[in-house]
């Protein structure tokens, strides 16, 4: 981490950004990690060109599913990702593109389809969705777009914008 936070690829030394101790700890997929008696944090692979991996936060009786840099095939969902977020409470999601944009030349990128995280929302049984991890060209009214059209599939979906927070005590009562 420190080699990737440092010049030239990052203007200030990690020692400088964090004044906390910070102890790093390589995870395998599948493995959990307790943080805290009441915090758990599970491993899993995703498919992207530089590997990444996807993450369960176990935070006292509430799940939250992390999935980042993660590319479903078109109409295919991950059997991985798929067991690995099912019943959670929040899914955030990489939904970087369309099905279309994937079928035009973005397949292989490591990025979703916001069609392919709606249905697997559906097929896991989540309770809330949030597409993030916007193609940067995406303005405002093709992600508002995306939102009304992912609602009428699964009504619990947001798309992710800056500032949002979601009180992880009013996501079981929603």
């Amino acid at each position: 981490m420190e080699d990737q936070i440092q010049h030239p690829f990052f203007p200030v030394e990690m020692k400088d950004l964090f004044r906390a101790q910070i102890d790093f700890r390589e995870l395998a997929c599948g493995e959990t990690v307790e943080l805290h008696p009441e915090m758990r944090v599970t491993a899993f692979r995703l498919t992207h060109p530089n590997a990444a991996l996807g993450y369960v936060l176990q935070l006292a009786a509430q799940r939250v599913a992390y999935v980042t840099d993660h590319e479903h095939a078109c109409e295919q969902l991950s059997p991985t990702v798929l067991e690995a977020v099912r019943g959670v409470d929040i899914l955030i999601h990489d939904a970087q593109y369309s099905r279309d944009e994937l079928r035009r030349g973005k397949q292989g990128w490591g990025h979703s389809a916001w069609e392919d995280v709606v249905q697997l929302a559906q097929e896991a049984q989540v309770q809330q969705l949030f597409l993030f991890h916007h193609d940067p060209a995406a303005t405002d009214e093709v992600l508002n777009e995306r939102q009304f059209l992912a609602q009428q599939i699964f009504p619990q979906t947001f798309v992710a914008r800056e500032g949002l927070k979601i009180p992880l005590s009013s996501v079981r009562s929603a």
